[in-house]
């Protein structure tokens, strides 16, 4: 994929700035030891087509074509070349203005200047690219040794006003959404304090992926909660043993030294269980280690630098080397000149060794750019250039780095050993002298009227509550409904079981992917056994609008029918809906006009 960015400057002006630095740079700086991979793509290269500084016509869009899809699954830790883990957005176009000196501050009434914000880059981003992903990459773009510096604004060009946007606010939706004539712009504002826009987040499962990231929101689903997590001055997180019992093992181990409290306290057969954690933690960083817990994704493109290191650490201390591993990883992937300062600083600041030395590795290849640069320099400070400087002294060539896979989500895999373990079960299901314990909240995230149905019982007592789905499916069908949804997936799906999920749990509950995957399962390998059996359910109202069943696969039974009519059991079809017998008898009958 391409992202192609514009810069465009009135005719006759003059390169200063970021171009001259962008020149000077260019002529030092080597990176043919790491791969250039944006931090605003997850899922893409660049490639920059610059106008000439004396054009007055910008230089052609990126296209938003197929290849540009937008895909932030790809490069998050789940494994980028599955096909189940690379969920696609299309993007948008996004420019960004930024004054041609552009570390010089902008005040409203500046904005009356008519070449102002003249220049500006165009961006690839999607409906949820925030503010600061936006910075990062004009800081990138722009060469800019500090971005911290710099805010995203949003101009109004008629009213000549402006206002600097929060870092979690999305630009590309408040674009769609202006009726006034209003550019974004990419300003040095080094005194301004941005508060984080306080709303509250809904979280839901990207498309094609499993249902349990809905559990993120916690007062929704805080009556099947057996786990409380605390943070000082956060709102409490609901969750549930069975799940980070798997997931993030150390959480729930008694030796943890992060753990400041931990209570136990008896409710019915349940233990609930309330956890403090000391403050070494970070309310938003958390919740990006429970939002990979459920999904096995990171939001990379949305993680401050600082951020993504705390991942690493918090991923090791609770037990996730793989969300550790992903995050270092793509650290390591993205270290470039426009963030190698800030990379030193933090990972020196958070005793990350093993990122610092990396970062030091990568100044020495570089070191006539880092070297020179004093803005630069002033950031890392006099000790950290001191090392640098030694380091380099030294005369020890660091080996060239070589990109590391990511490693595979294992998200699926792990919430199998969660249904086999059945550890902290809170609801049973009876289908004669089979009993089959579940967790309710997994059921109830996969849909409204299933969390609705399990909702009904949510008495404190002294048995495990049970719920009466035999009125709806056979134990068989029940166990393929409980692997489907905390898995995505069945192993051992038979065409009776799945016709028994279509015609009375996938439409009940709501649960289309239930019903693909089981329309997927009778669409193939026809038997005298089952024949009949899938060709009643084409005829079912519930299907009705479906083309795949109610014409492609009910001619292909039709077909089979005829085909083995000596062997099928044709009183079994006096009971089938619609107009079964006549459509076959139909079919037997043009058969045996056209063999005449």
């Amino acid at each position: 994929e391409e992202e192609e960015e514009e810069e465009v400057q009135q005719g006759g002006a003059e390169r200063t700035g970021s171009a001259e630095r962008k020149d000077s740079l260019q002529k030092s700086y080597s990176t043919s030891h790491l791969p250039k991979i944006s931090l605003a793509a997850a899922a893409g290269k660049t490639r920059s087509k610059e106008a000439p500084a004396t054009s007055t016509k910008s230089s052609e869009e990126p296209k938003a074509s197929s290849s540009n899809l937008f895909s932030p699954a790809q490069n998050s830790g789940g494994g980028s070349t599955s096909p189940r883990n690379l969920i696609q957005q299309k993007p948008s176009i996004l420019r960004v203005h930024y004054t041609l000196k552009v570390d010089t501050p902008v005040e409203e009434k500046d904005l009356r200047t008519p070449q102002l914000l003249a220049n500006f880059k165009s961006l690839l981003a999607t409906n949820q690219t925030a503010a600061k992903t936006v910075v990062e990459n004009m800081a990138k773009k722009l060469l800019v040794v500090d971005g911290s510096k710099y805010h995203l604004y949003e101009v109004d060009r008629a009213k000549f006003t402006m206002r600097v946007l929060a870092d979690n606010e999305q630009p590309v939706v408040i674009q769609k959404n202006s009726t006034s004539d209003v550019i974004f712009a990419f300003i040095f504002s080094p005194n301004v304090v941005v508060k984080q826009k306080q709303t509250r987040r809904v979280y839901e499962p990207e498309p094609g992926a499993l249902s349990h990231r809905r559990l993120m929101n916690f007062a929704q689903y805080s009556k099947f909660s057996d786990l409380t997590l605390m943070l000082a001055g956060c709102e409490p997180m609901h969750l549930l043993q069975a799940i980070v019992e798997v997931r993030l093992p150390l959480l729930l181990a008694k030796e943890s030294k992060f753990i400041k409290k931990r209570k136990e306290k008896k409710a019915g057969t349940a233990t609930l269980l309330t956890i403090e954690l000391d403050d070494s933690f970070q309310y938003d960083t958390l919740m990006y280690v429970l939002d990979w817990m459920y999904t096995g994704v990171v939001g990379f493109v949305e993680l401050s630098l600082e951020q993504l290191m705390k991942l690493v650490q918090d991923g090791m201390r609770l037990g996730a080397p793989a969300l550790a591993s992903s995050c270092e990883i793509y650290l390591k992937r993205n270290l470039e000149m426009h963030n190698i300062y800030p990379f030193l600083t933090t990972s020196h600041k958070l005793n990350m060794e093993s990122l610092k030395e990396f970062a030091i590795n990568f100044a020495l290849q570089n070191w006539s750019t880092i070297s020179s640069n004093k803005e630069g320099l002033s950031i890392i400070g006099l000790e950290l250039f001191q090392e640098l400087t030694m380091a380099n002294i030294s005369g020890v060539v660091p080996e060239k780095y070589q990109p590391e896979p990511f490693p595979e989500n294992t998200v699926r895999e792990d919430f199998a050993r969660v249904l086999k373990l059945r550890h902290f079960a809170d609801g049973v299901a009876m289908f004669g002298p089979q009993i089959i314990p579940f967790h309710r909240a997994i059921l109830s995230a996969a849909s409204q009227p299933l969390a609705a149905f399990l909702l009904q019982n949510t008495a404190v007592t002294k048995t495990v509550p049970t719920y009466p789905f035999h009125e709806h499916c056979s134990g068989d069908a029940f166990n393929a409904l409980l692997e489907m949804v905390y898995t995505g997936e069945c192993s051992n799906l038979t065409h009776h079981v799945a016709c028994q999920l279509i015609e009375h749990v996938a439409n009940t509950w709501q649960l289309p992917h239930v019903r693909d995957m089981c329309e997927q399962q009778i669409s193939s390998n026809l038997s005298v056994d089952n024949v009949l059996e899938i060709m009643r359910i084409t005829y079912l109202p519930l299907v009705a609008g479906r083309l795949n069943l109610t014409v492609t696969l009910r001619g292909l039974c039709h077909n089979f029918v005829c085909d083995h009519f000596s062997e099928i059991d044709v009183g079994a079809m006096k009971d089938m809906p619609g107009n079964v017998s006549f459509d076959v008898l139909q079919m037997l009958n043009t058969r045996a006009r056209d063999n005449k």
